[in-house]
């Protein structure tokens, strides 16, 4: 995890410093949307099995679950068709899977079904190059210059770059997370003889089995819109890959409920996720001169 942090630190630092250099153009705005998450097993674990029963089956729903995300977005376009970005948001991830322990003996069985659901929140903090397809201008307009007047000069509108109003992109990057809450409800049924006896629901907290940090890496497409020159709008969609378990090995048996009274104990997975999101973001440096124009 180490050489994660210090990878990100380097890309972060080169950002700050390249945003410090010459008239760029800086923007700052907002993004949100949905998210679909998907999971992938790394090693299984058992609590135990038993002489006369079968060894517990857990399956995985693997169809992508919806969860949501929303944040701030700042970017600089530091040359022309480039643009880094920082995009801090709150996401929560939504997967299940189920668990099936049975005990047969001459005369009777008993099976115990559980449905584990989970959602996960997390802080992320992705740093993204974003580069701007160099294609001709699509629905684009001539620049306007200012006006001088005694109280000072007045921008009509923005032309960064000679950029076109219409511009699609391909994006990459980096980010680093910290887990903020997770928290499973489990159903479980339990049928005697093939008959269903009980069902019980169940809120548990499992932030304490989590690794409180991780990291992922992403790439994506776009295409930005900028209105009157004066606001950028974009969607994107991007695949994020987290690179580490998000299971605590030592703190993974830690919760009884878990282990003793639902007879399970969580597996070594990672997360891919797809990212689909909306962002408004509002220029906030000018070059004040004739003939206006943002770099």
């Amino acid at each position: 995890m180490n050489r994660y942090v210090t990878i990100y630190l380097i890309f972060l630092q080169s950002f700050m410093l390249l945003g410090q250099k010459g008239d760029k153009q800086w923007w700052l705005g907002l993004n949100g949307g949905i998210n679909t998450t998907n999971i992938s097993v790394i090693k299984s674990f058992q609590v135990h099995e038993f002489s006369n029963g079968t060894p517990a089956s857990k399956n995985y729903d693997l169809k992508y679950r919806k969860g949501y995300q929303f944040g701030a977005s700042l970017a600089w376009d530091f040359i022309s068709h480039f643009g880094l970005c920082v995009q801090p948001q709150f996401s929560s991830y939504y997967f299940d899977y189920e668990v099936k322990n049975m005990w047969k003996s001459e005369d009777n069985s008993l099976e115990i079904n559980d449905l584990h659901q989970h959602q996960l929140t997390s802080f992320q903090l992705p740093l993204i190059l974003k580069f701007e397809l160099p294609i001709k201008k699509i629905f684009s307009s001539k620049p306007k210059g200012g006006t001088h007047s005694k109280t000072g000069y007045t921008a009509q509108s923005i032309n960064t770059n000679n950029r076109g109003n219409l511009l699609p992109y391909f994006q990459a990057g980096l980010w680093y997370q910290w887990n903020m809450a997770a928290q499973k409800t489990v159903e479980r049924r339990e049928l005697y003889n093939g008959f269903e006896t009980n069902v019980i629901n169940n809120e548990l907290t499992i932030k304490p089995l989590m690794n409180t940090k991780n990291a992922a890496w992403l790439v994506g497409a776009g295409i930005s819109y900028d209105l009157f020159s004066t606001i950028r709008f974009a969607v994107d969609a991007d695949y994020v890959r987290h690179i580490d378990t998000w299971v605590s090995g030592k703190a993974r048996r830690d919760n009884p409920n878990i282990s003793y009274d639902y007879q399970d104990v969580m597996d070594d997975f990672k997360i891919q996720n797809w990212y689909f999101r909306g962002h408004i973001i509002f220029p906030l440096k000018y070059v004040y001169s004739r003939g206006y124009q943002a770099k």
